[in-house]
């Protein structure tokens, strides 16, 4: 018989076996099937004990409470990781069923979506939401950050000071990671109320498959469409829409939104980023985006009913 120590040690072994051969399956299974909308295969990269870590514990046995209700989990898995900028977070992971959530009310509403850079979101229905450009707002304060560490790594270089011993340069790299994390905070804020104002208004959800690769590879685009996140808005609203019982359309990546007139229905060629507004010859006045929102809603409905 195992005493109570030898048991809990033998527990925590098996825990920790449990743990690594799931980080293994999942690196194996982003090696061999890559990312889910491109399909290019993931490969694994070293990750730095310096910029992030994290603990985490494991139990199976004690019941977890959330407003005075207890929560009936087989399991569940928390970790503790710490951020650059120094602050802890604990994640918890439960295995349990979805009940809190209510699904909202049925509606006949939909709408379609156009995303940019100068105009974050434009629908169908004439609403836009400015881009906050987060980025572009504190790229000044970064740059200056960014030259100062850069200098100041070069004064522990010819001290021959080791960098975690410098003061200074652990200072700056502490602030540089709080501006980032700012970045992100308010990045992130914006995306949830923007996507969560859109499923709560509206039954279908029209969106455009965005190429957001390709558009890395312009130079004069990356920056743009970096600090938009328009994957990351894409993302929100799909799992916003399953959780709450809306419908959310991909239109085809290469269906031409800005190239058909949303009136008539001609197709009038292609246009350059720098059109922001058209005639057609039928007589309409077009904005560039409203009209390719108005055209991926016509295009989602036309989806929508296939799939019925």
């Amino acid at each position: 018989m195992l005493c109570s120590s030898q048991q809990k040690l033998s527990e925590g072994l098996s825990i920790i076996s449990f743990l690594v051969k799931t980080d293994f399956q999942n690196s194996r299974r982003n090696i061999t099937l890559g990312n889910r909308a491109t399909r290019r295969t993931i490969n694994p990269r070293s990750v730095s004990r310096e910029t992030r870590s994290e603990s985490r514990f494991w139990d199976s046995s004690r019941p977890l409470y959330r407003d005075r209700f207890r929560i009936q989990t087989r399991s569940y898995q928390l970790r503790s990781p710490i951020d650059p900028s120094g602050k802890f977070f604990v994640s918890l992971n439960l295995k349990t069923r979805r009940e809190s959530i209510k699904i909202l009310p049925l509606s006949e509403s939909a709408v379609g979506i156009d995303v940019g850079v100068s105009t974050y979101i434009t629908t169908s229905e004439g609403t836009k939401i400015e881009n906050p450009r987060v980025l572009d707002k504190h790229l000044k304060k970064l740059a200056r950050l960014q030259r100062k560490i850069s200098r100041q790594t070069q004064v522990a270089k010819k001290t021959k000071t080791p960098l975690d011993q410098a003061k200074n340069y652990q200072k700056t790299k502490i602030r540089i990671a709080r501006l980032h994390e700012k970045i992100r905070n308010i990045r992130r804020d914006h995306i949830h109320k923007s996507s969560w104002g859109l499923v709560k208004s509206y039954q279908t959800i029209c969106f455009e498959d965005l190429g957001i690769e390709d558009m890395l590879k312009n130079p004069s685009l990356a920056r743009s469409v970096s600090d938009a996140s328009w994957g990351e808005l894409i993302r929100q609203i799909e799992y916003k829409s399953d959780w709450y019982g809306r419908e959310f359309v991909k239109v085809g990546r290469h269906f031409p939104s800005t190239q058909i007139c949303s009136g008539c229905g001609s197709k009038q060629g292609p246009k350059t980023i720098g059109v922001r507004s058209w005639d057609c010859s039928c007589g309409a006045s077009h904005d560039r985006d409203m009209n390719a929102a108005r055209n991926i809603l016509i295009e989602g409905l036309r989806v929508k009913s296939n799939r019925v």
